[in-house]
């Protein structure tokens, strides 16, 4: 983002040879299509609005004209601070400038606004009553009845244009300027107070706005530029004898300050990117501009920008604590055992999933960490099975073919189902609430440690031998 800011020097009215300062900063906002592009300063100068156009020889003469260019820019009189101009310009005086034409209208106009010189005369730039293209050509009338400006330009090897003055300072309005570039131009611009231009889209319509002035900035003092911006500043001074003036622009981070060497009467600008917070200077850190007069031995200066106008930064809104999602208490599983055991309710762990299938061929099961809450089902021809980890809830079944039962440790709280040809039987270990089923064709017995026992000894009960049906 780029900000400009102004700052006019002139003749204090008692002593040719003392310059003092005069007049405040001024910025506007261009855009294009409602979308703003920056913030411009006007082009100052001592001459009234008419007086800059310079109109001779069917042409205008500011300085600014550019074969093939159409540009268009705001006008500031010194000599009347309050008094606000637009150029709108076509083409050059010269035989680089060949056929142009162009179609122009301008709307929002605020009350007051007069045409300061119309280029080449009013049947080409005047009051019209409507912004239809087809109607839009100066009808010679008046606000409120003819509250636009039409332009119908035609030239050849010269410029075409006009100028508007009486802008109101210090108050809101929107400038809305529409072309059609019929021939003999190739770019549009806004020109800076700078030398600088901005390219403009053909297409689109230019909004140049004015806005109220800011009631935090007194003095004509500006908020200090943010870090890591450019901003250009201008000054203007006047001593009435036509001297070469000094400027020099101290910008109070630390970096060289910028010399502007012009002859009296024009404006000096310089553009400057301004450094990282706190990369050098002394705060708080000022913009100081200051003209001199080597022949009248005469130095103003003033501070054009400071710190101290910066708004306070807001505190960041506190972000709310977050709360976190409850984890849901697992429900223990009732299990049901077989005759003559004594049932005891596990407890399950948090947490447990469901443990994995073993597919056919799979030599070895796998030991389930804590945790988990259903133990895998071994299918046809495992040939080792699971060994459960503490926490485990729940036992696999063995499937046909499975060679060895799994080894249920302290926690466990149902045994597994041992199907059809299974050839051993699970160990139960201290802890162990429930004991399998045993499925026709199984050829050992399970084994269960006596609860009371299973302090430095342990107990054998045989349920059932051989086989169990």
């Amino acid at each position: 983002m780029e900000a400009l800011c102004l700052l006019a020097l002139t003749l204090g009215g008692i002593d040719s040879c003392q310059l003092a300062f005069v007049g405040n900063s001024r910025r506007f906002q261009i855009g294009q299509g409602g979308v703003p592009l920056r913030t411009v300063p006007a082009v100052e100068g001592v001459k009234s609005a008419r007086d800059f156009y310079n109109y001779y020889d069917s042409s205008s003469h500011t300085g600014f004209e550019v074969a093939n260019r159409s540009f268009v820019f705001l006008y500031r009189d010194l000599n009347q601070p309050d008094q606000l101009s637009m150029f709108w310009i076509h083409g050059f005086k010269g035989t680089a400038q060949g056929t142009g034409a162009v179609n122009g209208r301008i709307s929002g106009i605020p009350n007051g606004t007069q045409i300061a010189q119309a280029d080449d005369n009013s049947d080409e730039f005047d009051w019209t009553s409507t912004l239809d293209w087809s109607e839009a050509r100066p009808t010679h009338g008046s606000p409120p009845a003819s509250p636009y400006i039409a332009g119908r330009w035609w030239f050849v090897a010269n410029t075409d244009g006009g100028a508007i003055d009486n802008l109101p300072m210090d108050t809101a309005w929107t400038l809305k300027v529409e072309a059609q570039f019929l021939e003999g131009i190739n770019e549009w611009m806004y020109f800076f107070a700078d030398g600088s231009s901005q390219e403009l889209n053909s297409s689109l319509p230019l909004e140049i706005t004015s806005f109220p002035p800011d009631p935090s900035v007194q003095n004509d003092t500006q908020p200090y530029p943010p870090p890591m911006t450019s901003a250009t500043f201008c000054a203007l001074a006047a001593d009435a004898r036509g001297d070469v003036l000094s400027y020099t622009f101290d910008w109070g981070d630390g970096s060289a300050p910028t010399t502007v060497n012009l002859l009296e009467g024009n404006l000096a600008c310089a553009d400057h990117l301004f450094c990282e917070s706190g990369c050098g200077g002394k705060e708080p850190r000022n913009v100081t501009i200051t003209a001199m007069s080597s022949v009248c031995n005469s130095t103003v200066s003033e501070i054009v920008a400071t710190e101290l106008a910066n708004p306070p930064t807001p505190l960041p809104t506190p972000l709310p604590t977050p709360v976190p999602t409850p984890v849901p208490t697992p429900v223990p599983a009732v299990v049901t055992p077989a005759p003559g055991i004594v049932p005891t309710v596990p407890t399950l762990a948090p947490g447990s999933t469901s443990a994995p299938t073993l597919v056919p061929g799979s030599t070895n099961a796998p030991t389930l960490a804590p945790g988990s809450t259903n133990a895998p089902t071994l299918v046809p021809r495992s040939t080792d099975a699971p060994t459960l980890a503490p926490g485990s809830t729940s036992a696999p079944t063995l499937a046909p073919g499975s060679t060895n039962a799994p080894t249920l440790v302290p926690g466990s709280t149902n045994a597994p189902t041992l199907a059809p040809g299974s050839t051993d039987a699970p160990t139960l270990a201290p802890g162990s609430t429930n004991v399998p089923t045993l499925a026709p064709g199984s050829i050992q017995v399970h084994r269960l440690l006596h609860l009371d026992e299973c302090a430095d000894s342990c107990t054998w009960i045989y349920e059932c031998t051989d086989s169990c049906t």
